[in-house]
């Protein structure tokens, strides 16, 4: 088995299932330590820093744990964020 730049052992579905995935991680992971930095909830931070749970972590942090916001106002901007950064593709 030879490993490299030159060969991929995945398929074009799996590549892209990663691609998406690693995309919806990352946008809410960045959007929770946004929130939280600029809440001073410095536990909350460290705990979305050092966790990787694809989201969910985060998405539980953004409706039930962050201060000042309602949940419904949440929803929309992250809903916001997400359509901007999808149609720009």
């Amino acid at each position: 088995m030879r490993f490299g730049l030159t060969q991929s052992n995945f398929t074009p579905g799996e590549m892209l299932f990663f691609v998406v995935f690693l995309l919806w991680a990352t946008l809410w992971k960045g959007y929770a330590l946004w929130r939280s930095s600029k809440l001073n909830q410095k536990y909350w931070f460290i705990g979305i820093l050092v966790l990787n749970t694809a989201g969910i972590v985060e998405i539980i942090y953004l409706l039930f744990f962050q201060k000042g916001k309602e949940k419904l106002e949440v929803l929309r901007e992250i809903t916001k964020k997400i359509k901007r950064v999808t149609s720009k593709k």
